[in-house]
């Protein structure tokens, strides 16, 4: 029985190795394969004369989940929305003195990079827009 002791010891320290280095060659794959379950949007918001407008609110809203991420255009009035879960959304472009402009039927897909391009009419915010996907041209990827 002595003779089986030591065998059996060093069986059990074999397999606990093995699942120790399967269970870090997950954890190591994991960061990689969350990066690839995300896309994003980005684009320019702009007046009916093609100027940009700064520091408009953009939020993008999944359809499925009703999360919502809102960011702020810069000087030139572009946003981006990075590391957005895979689905369906809709964008929501608004700035005081514009009409509230919504592009809906927007589908993310694994690695996406869509632009989306918003143009808001001058009006009171309280009014809204919504324009769908075959209004304008496919996203790009």
């Amino acid at each position: 029985m002595k003779d089986q002791s030591p065998n059996w010891l060093k069986e059990r320290k074999l397999r606990l190795c093995s699942l120790l280095a399967v269970g870090l060659l997950c954890l190591a794959g994991s960061g990689s394969a969350l990066a690839q379950v995300a896309a994003s949007i980005s684009g320019r918001t702009e007046d009916p004369s093609g100027a940009a407008i700064p520091a408009a609110i953009v939020t993008a809203t999944s359809l499925e989940t009703g999360a919502a991420r809102a960011v702020t255009t810069d000087e030139a009035g572009n946003y981006r929305v990075l590391s957005l879960p895979v689905g369906q959304y809709k964008v929501r472009a608004e700035k005081a003195g514009f009409k509230a402009v919504v592009q809906a039927g927007i589908n993310l897909v694994v690695g996406q990079q869509v632009v989306v391009n918003l143009k808001l009419e001058v009006g009171a915010v309280q009014q809204e827009v919504t324009v769908t996907a075959e209004e304008i041209g496919r996203a790009h990827v």
